[in-house]
Order: C-alpha cells, then structure tokens, then sequence
C-alpha cells in the first residue's frame, strides 16, 4: 500500500540490525527514508512552504510534539500473517534520528491513554482511536489496538526474508518487500477461475516474494522504479520471464480492445439529451484513448531482466502507471493463484491482553 532512494549498500550484519522491529513472519514490510524524501528534490514544493515560514515558527512546531517531527528520520508500514485468512495484519513503526523521552511522548501523542500489557510489553491504548507502544529510546509502533497487541506479540529476531531480500536488491528510499504467494493469493482469492487466454501470465506470480524500490531524489517527472521478483530458483524465473513476455503481448491486446470499446461509444451518434454534453464526451474520450495508447506504447518496450532466481522490470514512474494499467485489465480476468505446502498460510489465534 502503497514512496525515494540513496542509501549505501549495508552488511548482512548491519541489514540484520537495521530491521530489529521486523517480525519475523512479516508479510509486506514497506520502508520510507522520510528525512531522505524531505531533502529530495520531489517535494521541493511543500519544504519551499515550510521554510517560508520561517526558523522560530519550525521550532514552536518542533517543540509541541515529542518526539519532534522534524526528529522522523524512516517511517515502516509492516503487515503480519493474518489472524484470519481474510484479515491483514498492518501496523506503522516510525523511527528518529535522536532520542526522545517515552514517558513525555506518550504523554503527547496519548493524552488520554490507557495502559495494558502483552507479556512484558506495554502498550498505550487512546479509546476509540489507535494504540501506541515505545518500542525504544528512537521507536515506536502506532495502530489500531487488536494490531498492535498482535505486534508485540510477534518474535522479532531479526529472521525476516525481508532481511535477505534487502540485501538482494537496489536500496532507496522507498522500498516495499512483499511475500508474494500469500500477498497475490489474497488479492486474487475472490476472483473466480482463470480463464483460458490469461492462465499463460500467471506464473509471473510464483514467486516466492517481490521488491519494488522508488527513486524520487529528483523531481516527480524523473523519477524511477524498480520492481524485481524472486523465485525459488533459476528455472522458475525462466518460466516465469516467459510469461511475462506473453503476458505482456496479453494484455496488450486487452488494452487494444478498450481503446477500440472506448473509441466507438465515443463517436457513437448521441442521443439527444446528450447533444449538449457531446463537446465534453469527445474530450475525456479522446484524452482517455490518447493516455491508454501512451501507456501501452510504453510497456511495449519495457525491459524484462532475468539474473539467477530474480526476473526485474523498471522504468520511469509512467512506466509503473501503465504496467498498473495493464495489471488492473488482467485483474478483471484474474483467477486464484495456485498454492502448495511451501506457501499456504496457516490461520494463528489472536493474543489476548492481559
């Protein structure tokens, strides 16, 4: 869910660290370098807006939160396996670059907080609103209470596969790892069965988990991604670069068929109540015909990288808008993703508090 890159290459020891509040069993893990975003030149705009308001008004804003805003240095979006198979498990952890008091910060951010506990651990409830735990002297976790009652009570030791994935991959400062047999399983559960001209695409979605890393330290225009799926070995990514490419011709020819749909309900005789609108259809046909053909220009000489196990794709952010696009008209054709022991997720009982 569901966001800029410049990070150095990290050690496996250090990446071990780093995602010390990972949960091992984390299934989408998202990272965002907000000190990182806020230098970039992708949000020149709102920090021009920012200053303009000058040095003293920065500091009384900085000094009516604890921790300080301007303290936020990496902001983590982490959904679990869910409790039920239907239900998502997400909470958002964010992270300073100094120390702040837990105590003056639960005061702020939870005036009127409730205390409860999950094993050792405590958590600070505001009725009616979220839950909030200091998870250390630069950390905390905020979410609805059920979610962040199930965190704390998650082993964290540092096992995560996003752990390795990170050391696999391109770092930036936005960058979102998923498992993909459970992820794509839930958006496609409900979907019904495939039909028989998309079924050579989806083995593109075997993967065992995906990275999508954004690179927004330039402008909004020039910014690029990444997306890099990974397989449990070489001849799977074989298979799956395969159908990727067919997949590709597939959905192009879906694209195809809603430009000619769209083109003729356009230019169709009107009926005369619409003569007057008939000015306005013709734009937002012609500006929607003339976007989906750009798109699909693009995505016909989008890149496929296959390196062992891993198939990558990236581009420019137009591209992802239109790999989107073509993803949302094979999702109207979409069926469920086949399972096997090595990536059904079981149901777990939820933690009570105590």
């Amino acid at each position: 869910m569901f966001v800029p890159l410049i990070l150095a290459t990290l050690v496996a020891a250090d990446a071990k660290a780093d995602f010390t509040h990972v949960p091992d069993d984390a299934v989408v893990v998202a990272r965002l370098e907000a000190a990182e975003l806020y230098r970039s030149p992708a949000v020149d705009l709102v920090r021009l807006l920012i200053d303009k308001a000058g040095t003293s008004a920065r500091k009384a804003f900085d000094r009516r939160f604890v921790p300080a805003p301007s303290s936020v240095q990496r902001v983590w979006l982490v959904a679990r396996r869910p409790v039920n198979p239907s239900d998502g498990e997400s909470v958002f952890l964010v992270q300073t670059d100094t120390a702040f008091d837990a105590k003056a910060a639960l005061t702020n951010l939870m005036p009127q907080g409730v205390r409860r506990k999950i094993g050792d651990r405590v958590y600070v409830v505001q009725p009616g609103r979220f839950a909030l735990s200091i998870l250390d002297e630069t950390t905390f976790v905020v979410g609805p209470e059920a979610l962040v009652a199930s965190y704390l009570g998650a082993p964290r030791t540092g096992a995560s596969p996003a752990v390795a994935a990170w050391g696999q991959t391109t770092h930036a400062a936005c960058w979102i790892w998923w498992t993909n047999a459970v992820v794509m399983k839930e958006l496609l559960r409900s979907r019904g069965e495939v039909p028989e001209r998309s079924k050579p695409f989806f083995p593109v979605f075997h993967a065992k988990s995906g990275v999508v890393t954004l690179d927004l330290s330039r402008n909004l225009n020039d910014a690029t991604f990444e997306m890099r799926l990974l397989y449990a070995d070489e001849a799977e990514a074989e298979v799956a670069e395969e159908a990727a490419k067919k997949g590709l011709v597939l959905a192009r020819e879906h694209l195809r068929e809603m430009i000619a749909k769209l083109e003729k309900e356009t230019l169709a005789a009107p009926a005369a109540e619409e003569n007057s609108i008939r000015p306005l259809k013709l734009f937002v046909g012609a500006y929607s015909t003339g976007t989906l053909r750009g798109y699909d220009k693009l995505l016909a000489t989008m890149p496929l990288h296959r390196d062992g196990a891993s198939l990558a794709t990236s581009g420019s952010m137009t591209h992802l808008y239109s790999l989107m696009a073509h993803l949302a008209v094979l999702g109207q054709q979409a069926g469920p993703v086949r399972s096997t022991t090595t990536n059904v997720i079981e149901p777990r009982p939820a933690p009570k508090p105590e």
